[in-house]
This record gives structure tokens, C-alpha cells and sequence, in this order.
């Protein structure tokens, strides 16, 4: 429980935005719906690009994992914070923009917006 609150308390620090900066995939990273987030056996969570219409995740300038996957990686500074941001977004069908580090292998995930 102590766990859930802090999330929540710190969730509630992050700024919620109006539009994404675009829809769809650049190369710095891709903003839509999120459709899948799984946690991998090494604590790693890997989510699918997000989508909007017909989003082209080849367009970021990083290795897609699998060719498929963004990758968040459990060692992120960020991670619990980002992460619970997702879910949150994947559950109330919000858009997301998550900005990857470009040129890396796993298309790492730098951070994450919500947006209403």
C-alpha cells in the first residue's frame, strides 16, 4: 500500500499536456495509444510503440527489440515513475508521447507525457 501512494503522490508531479509535439513516429520517438506493456524475465518492460492510425515505429532512429519493442529498462533513473505512468495511461486510453534515446540498441525508453 505504502507503495501504491508514493506512486500516486509522485504521479501527481507530472504535468499532463495538452497535444503531443506530433502523432505518430519521428525519430526521436512515437506518440498515440499504447496497445501492449509486458515485463520481460530480467525486469525490463517492453511496450509497443505507441500507435496513431497508421503510426510507422520504423521511423525512429533506434533498434527496434525484436523489431518490435520499445525497451524500459528496470536500471532507469526513472523507471518505477515511467512505468507507472504508462499503466496509467494504458488504462484510461490516454495518448502518450515516449521519446526514446536515440541511436541505442532496445530503442531505450528516455521518458514518457501523458496527455488529455
Amino acid at each position: 500500500m505504502k507503495s501504491l501512494t508514493l506512486c500516486l503522490l509522485l504521479l501527481s508531479f507530472f504535468a499532463f499536456a495538452d497535444d503531443p509535439p506530433f502523432r505518430g513516429c519521428e525519430a526521436i520517438g512515437c506518440a498515440g495509444k499504447l496497445e501492449r506493456i509486458y515485463v520481460d524475465p530480467e525486469g525490463n518492460v517492453r511496450l509497443l510503440p505507441p500507435v496513431y492510425k497508421e503510426s510507422d515505429p520504423s521511423m525512429v532512429n533506434c533498434n527496434l527489440n525484436e523489431d518490435t519493442y520499445f525497451v524500459l529498462q528496470r536500471d532507469h533513473p526513472g523507471f518505477e515513475e515511467i512505468y507507472t505512468l504508462l499503466i496509467f495511461a494504458m488504462d484510461d486510453n490516454e495518448e502518450v508521447f515516449v521519446r526514446i534515446e536515440t541511436g541505442t540498441d532496445n530503442c531505450q525508453v528516455r521518458y514518457a507525457v501523458v496527455y488529455e
